[in-house]
């Protein structure tokens, strides 16, 4: 069965903010020795303006090139953030059948198996480049298997981390998991059940997916966004880190 699920990352905010600050917090910038508390609105890298809003309401457009050199790198990341978490970056995941194959197992059993991996293509369709990115991933699934007079499953993570790196500007990248195998399997001859009593036929499925998406900025701050399918697996399976934890 081929699934395909369309992700489109939404921001969570209007305008996306650094990790220590509130999406409507004012922050004081050194402008040319001068202290200014504003809001920051929007950043116009192509024209080197930002605009900010001040206390009273008021907004203004300034120039990047006034502000301090750690204020200027601030407001790079807080552009950079704010294209990642964009819907202008699109996200497509697609559970991939990379190979099909059938084996006869015990003598009588026939086993149909898949090796599944997810593909995953991360879209810039922004006028800026987008980057470092990074992905790691759990992919949560389960399988029957023969127990003693009865099915018993086996619950596994299939996990990893993949490189994305810089987006240019339009375009894309296509980034693949690691296949693992899942099986469906019978008792062949047309029996209901083995002679233990298990019952004849044993499946394997997908349970969750859970992915993390993450942003080194320029100044090399991290920024993790993720997604779930469906939405309820975060609160079902626990994380399990690349090296394993």
């Amino acid at each position: 069965m081929t699934f395909k699920t369309i992700i489109t990352l939404m921001a969570i905010v209007l305008s996306a903010v650094p990790a220590d600050a509130e999406e409507d917090s004012f922050r004081i910038y050194d402008v040319q020795g001068r202290s200014l508390e504003a809001k920051l609105l929007q950043v116009d890298t192509r024209r080197g303006m930002l605009e900010l809003e001040l206390r009273n309401k008021q907004r203004k457009k300034v120039k990047v090139a006034i502000f301090s050199k750690s204020d200027q790198a601030y407001f790079r990341d807080w552009h950079a953030v704010q294209e990642f978490q964009s819907s202008r970056l699109k996200v497509e995941v697609r559970k991939k059948i990379v190979n099909s194959r059938m084996e006869m197992v015990q003598g009588a059993v026939r086993r149909d198996i898949d090796e599944i991996s997810y593909e995953i293509t991360v879209d810039n369709r922004t006028e800026f480049p987008i980057g470092d990115i990074k992905i790691e991933y759990n992919i949560y699934a389960e399988q029957q298997v023969l127990g003693n007079g009865r099915t018993e499953v086996d619950f596994f993570t299939a996990y990893g981390d993949l490189e994305v790196g810089t987006l240019a500007p339009r375009k894309s990248k296509v980034v693949k998991t690691e296949p693992f195998d899942l099986y469906k399997q019978r008792l062949s001859g047309g029996y209901d059940a083995y002679a233990d009593g298990t019952p004849t036929n044993q499946t394997g499925k997908i349970k969750g997916v859970r992915v993390k998406f993450i942003l080194k900025t320029p100044s090399g701050i991290i920024y993790v966004r993720e997604l779930c399918l469906p939405e309820e697996t975060k609160d079902r399976h626990d994380w399990v880190d690349v090296d394993g934890n």
